[in-house]
């Protein structure tokens, strides 16, 4: 038996496309294999405006998991802003990362 603190809840996040249908699919079936809960599916249109709406779920603790069909769904001006660090296919940077502002303690 599964309990309430072993639930992982999900707000699915799309874009309006042609590809909405299966941009829908793709992350129900995420969501399906990782035995997440969907609690919301939001369609923006290309002004991201929803956007906030989906976060404020996650913030609030309606949801703990926000869930996108691609890196392309994340428009960098969103707030906050999110990347995918996925590299496959890519040759990784030899950078270090900046940390700016640390929270205290850090």
């Amino acid at each position: 038996m599964v309990t309430e603190e072993e639930i992982t809840r999900a707000a699915v996040y799309l874009l309006q496309t042609d590809r909405q249908d299966r941009d829908e699919r793709q992350c129900l079936d995420h969501c399906q294999l990782h035995q997440y809960v969907v609690v919301s599916i939001t369609v923006d249109d290309h002004t991201a405006r929803r956007w906030g709406d989906t976060v404020r779920m996650v913030s609030i603790g309606e949801a703990d998991v926000i869930v996108i069909p691609d890196q392309s769904h994340l428009i960098p001006t969103r707030v906050p802003r999110v990347e995918v660090a996925d590299l496959s296919g890519e040759t990784p940077r030899r950078r270090r990362a900046r940390i700016i502002n640390p929270p205290s303690g850090w």
